[in-house]
């Protein structure tokens, strides 16, 4: 039973990650296409959670605070509208707000690796920092131009490496079996061996 419940586990995983594989593959060959998929997704996120605050705000204007509620609930269900109703302007602000978020955690990552000198994996923290302003600069500068393929490309990216690693992580899982699975027929032979050997002796 937990051997059937393993190998369906193991089976579901590399499917996962072979679909994953694919999408991502997808997205970084058409990342306009995607990214403009995830603006209207994020712009149907946002009007509903722009009607779920405004019908909060009006459900609970008796108590305090119902002002500043109902502004919030106005700014989300406009700012899902928008999305929705330009497209294009959205992927590209979008674009713009994932460049400056690079920038700063780029620097903020440089930054912390010269703080972490004596540890063995500072350079690796350095790489990381040096990586992210380096893609920081190519989005930035390349704005508004880059929004047509920025967000499609890292979601791609990031859903190859997703696939890969739970693809990489089913084969484990199933090498590591294989082997316990040998090692415990290999014990039982030996097993019945002595058995045998025992019974020679009486």
């Amino acid at each position: 039973m937990i051997k059937t419940t393993l190998d369906a586990a193991l089976a579901l995983g590399r499917r996962s990650g072979i679909v994953l594989l694919i999408l991502g593959v997808l997205s970084v060959a058409m990342p306009w296409v995607t990214g403009m998929a995830l603006e209207l997704l994020l712009g149907v996120l946002l009007l509903c959670a722009g009607g779920a605050q405004l019908f909060f705000a009006f459900r609970t204007r008796n108590l305090s605070g119902f002002p500043l509620r109902l502004v919030f609930g106005l700014i989300t269900t406009f700012a899902g509208l928008y999305l929705l109703l330009n497209p294009t302007a959205g992927v590209v602000a979008i674009t713009l707000i994932l460049g400056v978020y690079f920038l700063v955690d780029g620097l903020a990552t440089l930054l912390a690796s010269f703080q972490y000198r004596a540890q063995r994996n500072w350079i690796l923290m350095f790489a990381n920092g040096a990586v992210t302003l380096a893609l920081a600069a190519v989005i930035l500068w390349q704005w508004p131009a880059s929004g047509r393929y920025v967000i499609g490309v890292l979601v791609g990216i990031k859903l190859i490496m997703m696939g890969l690693m739970m693809i990489s992580t089913a084969g484990m899982v199933s090498a590591a079996r294989d082997r316990m699975d040998a090692v415990r027929a290999q014990q039982r032979a030996d097993n019945a061996k002595v058995v045998e050997g025992e019974d020679r002796n009486l």
